[in-house]
C-alpha cells in the first residue's frame, strides 16, 4: 500500500509538472470528478487556488477535509462557478463514466477564462495491444460495457471523438497523444512499448489518450 501511494504521489507530481509547462503563472484549478481530492491537494501545496466536484458523496467529504474547502457534491454544472472564473479544468479519466460528456465540456468550456486549459485523460478504444492480449487470454473479445464492471464506461473515445467532441464543446487548438499516467512501473513499461509500437505504424493504439486544448 505505501508503494502504491508513493506511486500515486508521482504520478499527481508528474500531471502538476505538465500543467506548469501549458500555463504561465499558477492561479485557480479545478477538478473535474476529484475523488479524494489527491490531484488538488498537490495543486495546492503549489500554490494554486483549488476547487473540485465529485458525484460520491463520501470522496466528497474526504476531499473537503483533506483540503479545508469545499469540494462540491454533484454534477460541474449544479456547482454554481461564475464564468470564465477558471485557468486550468481537468478530468482524469472521468469523462467516459459520465452520462452527459457533452455537458461536462460545454460547462467546462463556460466556467474556463479565454486564456485556460482544458486537460482531459480517458481511456483508449484503439488499444489494440491490450484487446489482442485480452483476446488471446480469455478467448473473446473485450466487452465495451459490462454490469458486472467495477467502474462502468459509459463512453468509450478514441483520438479522432474525442477531437470532435471537444471541437463540438468549444474547443480549439486541440493536442492529443498518449497518457502516461500510470502508476505500476511494469504497466509503464508496456505502455511505454505500445506507444513505440503507435509511432511505428502511425496509429493511435497505446492504452488511453491525454488531451489538452484552449477555449475559441
Amino acid at each position: 500500500i505505501a508503494r502504491q501511494k508513493i506511486g500515486r504521489d508521482r504520478m499527481w507530481a508528474r500531471r502538476m509538472n505538465l500543467i506548469e509547462r501549458l500555463v504561465a503563472g499558477r492561479g485557480r484549478l479545478l477538478d473535474v470528478g476529484c475523488g479524494d481530492g489527491a490531484f488538488l491537494y498537490h495543486a495546492l501545496r503549489q500554490g494554486w487556488v483549488v476547487d473540485g466536484t465529485e458525484i460520491s458523496a463520501w470522496a466528497a467529504d474526504h476531499a473537503s477535509r483533506k483540503l479545508g474547502r469545499a469540494v462540491f457534491h454533484g454534477e460541474i454544472w449544479d456547482a454554481g462557478l461564475p464564468a470564465q472564473c477558471c485557468d486550468v479544468v481537468t478530468l482524469w479519466h472521468v469523462l467516459e463514466h459520465t452520462w452527459a460528456p457533452l455537458r461536462v465540456l460545454e460547462e467546462a468550456r463556460r466556467v474556463m477564462k479565454p486564456s485556460g486549459r482544458l486537460v482531459v485523460a480517458v481511456p483508449n478504444v484503439d488499444d489494440r495491444n491490450m484487446q489482442t492480449a485480452y483476446h488471446i487470454a480469455r478467448r473473446r473479445r473485450p466487452r465495451l460495457f459490462s454490469l458486472e464492471d467495477k467502474e462502468l464506461h459509459l463512453f468509450h473515445f478514441s483520438v479522432s471523438s474525442l477531437k470532435r467532441l471537444l471541437g463540438r464543446s468549444g474547443f480549439a487548438s486541440i493536442e492529443g497523444g498518449p497518457d502516461f499516467g500510470i502508476v505500476e512501473r511494469s504497466k509503464r513499461v508496456i505502455k511505454a512499448a505500445a506507444v513505440v509500437v503507435s509511432w511505428c505504424f502511425n496509429r493511435h493504439w497505446y492504452n488511453s489518450i491525454l488531451m489538452t486544448a484552449k477555449p475559441t
